[in-house]
């Protein structure tokens, strides 16, 4: 799935690049809690784009899959504000 997101072009950037695949998958996904009688400890992970379900899991841990959103967030945030070993190369060049 983000093999196609991922061409990455000799004007762009790695760190672009993750950044615009993880706005699109932020943008496309989103995690719903169920409403339906006895099912109140599930959610379904709904594409915006197709309009459908793409996978149903447990209440519980869409907890945990936001906690790995926050950590993959914060580890991409590191990488753009340290200057890569390649444009510091570049720099010295």
């Amino acid at each position: 799935m983000l093999s196609h997101l991922l061409i990455i072009s000799k004007r762009q950037s790695l760190q672009e690049t993750l950044s615009m695949a993880r706005q699109t998958l932020s943008d496309r996904y989103m995690i719903v809690p169920c409403e339906a009688a006895g099912a109140s400890d599930l959610a379904v992970i709904w594409d915006r784009l197709e309009e459908q379900v793409v996978d149903v899991i447990s209440a519980a841990a869409s907890a945990r899959y936001s906690d790995e959103d926050a950590l993959w967030d914060e580890f991409h945030a590191a990488l753009t504000a340290a200057p890569s070993p390649a444009a510091e190369f570049r720099l010295a060049a």
